[in-house]
């Protein structure tokens, strides 16, 4: 997704770049983000030092134990959360996602993203260096409402790479009580 704009771009007219756009040059990519209603022009500098000191990302080796069976019970609501730079967000959010793992049963709050819903979670293993919060993707609920929480799909918010990003937490009702020793666990880099 995106539109590549050759080296030596420039334009006296109209560059038209919407939310989830990303324009692509060989120095720097543009993009748009909107908060709240506010529309900001986001600009990558390619040659940033975050961008050349960055090495890889330290993930959990897959295990078939962290894909979770699990059954979404719709609850429209919208929540407040917190930015990275204190503002409170007000998130629509569709519903619970809930599982069992070791022999309790857990929910997550869910966001509707495209296709599918969205849980940004903390888990116990922030104790063990991993990032204070990450996100996953979850299959659509089936028509009887049946999916999978796949925790080896868990992924780091952008802010784990810059601080700069204004990523919302996690609501305090999606804090697990459990080590999701699964997914991404944090960025690795000369920083």
């Amino acid at each position: 997704m995106g539109i590549h704009l050759p080296p030596s771009f420039t334009t006296t007219g109209t560059l038209q770049i919407l939310p989830g756009e990303i324009a692509q040059t060989t120095s720097f990519n543009l993009a748009i983000a909107e908060r709240i209603g506010e529309i900001a022009l986001e600009v990558y500098d390619r040659q940033s030092p975050a961008e050349t000191r960055f090495r890889t990302i330290e993930t959990y080796p897959p295990a078939a134990h962290w894909q979770l069976r699990a059954r979404f019970y719709p609850q429209a609501e919208s929540v407040n959360l917190t930015a990275a730079d204190g503002l409170i967000v007000p998130t629509p959010t569709v519903g619970w996602v809930v599982f069992e793992k070791e022999g309790r049963e857990f929910r997550l709050r869910v966001c509707n993203v495209g296709q599918r819903l969205r849980a940004v979670f903390s888990d116990k293993t922030t104790s063990q260096g991993v990032f204070r919060f990450r996100c996953l993707d979850i299959e659509a609920p089936d028509i009887n409402g049946e999916t999978v929480v796949d925790f080896n799909r868990a992924y780091l918010p952008a802010v784990a790479f810059s601080e700069h990003f204004l990523c919302a937490g996690p609501s305090i009702a999606n804090g697990l009580n459990l080590e999701v020793e699964a997914g991404e666990k944090w960025v690795v880099g000369d920083f």
